[in-house]
């Protein structure tokens, strides 16, 4: 009679054999060996996968809570600070409300937000518009793009005289004193391949202590020319850009500085004394 349980339990199956053996006198379930391979092999698999998930997610964590990536989104918002558009969609954008506002007298209003990498100011008009929008830097390692149709200005990067070649300053200020220094040289009116955005970039230390200003006050000792006079230095002269850069030193000056601030109208605005007053002036 056959054992049809034992023919059961020894099989071949699939050429694999799946049945206790004998082996000088131990037994062997070669079926139930497999089985613990496979089951070990799976659980590595899955510690490892684990690990691997874990260390992502903390390296992503650090990258995402790192002052770099913070900058770095900071300056894609800033490169979207557009002026021309409502006031209220540029605090849309900014997400919180201006840390000064002043009312000026000929009735615009200018809002100064400070943030840590940079000082914002905003010149709104009656209507609402924002005539323009300033980027003071308050960190050489603060370089936002501000693109004016074919060209851009970047902050801290290359040397003024190069920022916006092949054009030249229609018109600048400078001047050096014990508690702030500033370089500002305006261009206008612009071509409409850039926007036909007038602009004013430059250097300044009012409200930081994180842009050094004493190697640009250095060079401003040689330059020999008359810088226009103001309660807020905030004027330009074109006189004093023509002095400037028909001097040596105006044009080292120009060639070794970078640009830590950029001021901006929108299409088709003229510079005004009032989107240049500086930071300082109501932070303090």
């Amino acid at each position: 009679m056959t054992d049809t349980g034992k023919s059961r339990h020894n099989e071949i199956r699939g050429g694999t054999f799946n049945g206790p053996f004998l082996n000088t006198g131990t037994q062997y379930n070669v079926h139930h060996h497999r089985t613990s391979r496979i089951s070990t092999a799976l659980g590595t698999l899955a510690a490892l996968v684990i690990l691997i998930t874990a260390t992502t997610v903390v390296a992503i964590h650090l990258y995402t809570t790192s002052d770099g990536y913070k900058r770095d989104a900071e300056q894609k918002v800033v490169e979207q600070l557009i002026p021309g558009a409502a006031y209220g969609r540029i605090q849309q954008k900014l997400g919180t409300v201006a840390d000064y506002s002043a009312n000026l007298p000929d009735g615009n209003i200018i809002h100064q937000y400070e943030r840590k990498w940079e000082t914002l100011q905003f010149l709104e008009n009656p209507s609402g518009i924002v005539l323009s929008t300033g980027i003071y830097a308050k960190s050489a390692d603060f370089h936002p793009a501000i693109k004016l149709g074919g060209w851009h200005v970047k902050l801290n990067d290359s040397t003024i005289s190069e920022t916006l070649k092949p054009f030249i300053p229609t018109a600048a200020n400078a001047y050096c004193g014990a508690h702030k220094a500033g370089y500002f040289e305006a261009y206008y009116p612009m071509p409409n391949a850039t926007d036909a955005r007038s602009v004013v970039t430059g250097i300044s230390n009012a409200d930081t202590e994180g842009i050094s200003v004493d190697r640009f006050c250095k060079l401003l000792v040689d330059v020999h020319c008359n810088a226009p006079d103001s309660p807020y230095q905030n004027q330009v002269s074109a006189a004093y850009a023509t002095c400037l850069l028909s001097s040596s030193s105006g044009r080292k000056l120009r060639q070794e500085m970078t640009p830590s601030v950029v001021i901006y109208t929108a299409p088709g605005g003229s510079i005004s004394g009032d989107m240049l007053r500086p930071p300082d002036q109501f932070a303090s």
